[in-house]
């Protein structure tokens, strides 16, 4: 599970999109064609949250479900092998660049990282 937080005074909803890959940043990422969108409390930046799980079962179906904590809704999205588009080539490929631009990666991380610090955001 991974909890995600508001990054707006008292906005009402969070919306997720969903990548497929092992890189850092969402650019070097495959994009799913699928988001969800879940409704949140008004709350200040950074107070409400919404936690995500993400479930492969045997036959490579991905379930992504959000439920925000203190009203129990929750939304899910499911993403088909046949909907991702991938081959098991393109996800070698994927994960043997993720292996290749580690350093450089990580390095992309950080700078995001400390640029969010200086904006006051706490993650």
């Amino acid at each position: 599970m991974k909890t995600y937080c508001s990054v707006e005074d008292f906005q009402s909803s969070m919306k997720l999109s969903i990548y497929q890959g092992e890189r850092s940043l969402v650019k070097d990422n495959f994009y799913l064609n699928k988001d969800i969108t879940i409704e949140i409390p008004p709350k200040p930046v950074r107070e409400a949250t919404v936690d995500v799980t993400f479930e492969i079962n045997e036959s490579g179906l991905l379930t992504v479900t959000a439920v925000e904590p203190t009203s129990g809704r929750q939304v899910m999205v499911e993403v088909t092998p046949k909907e991702a588009h991938l081959s098991e080539a393109d996800i070698q490929a994927m994960i043997q660049k993720a292996s290749l631009y580690r350093c450089e990666d990580n390095e992309a991380k950080r700078k995001v990282e400390e640029e969010l610090r200086k904006r006051g955001v706490v993650f």
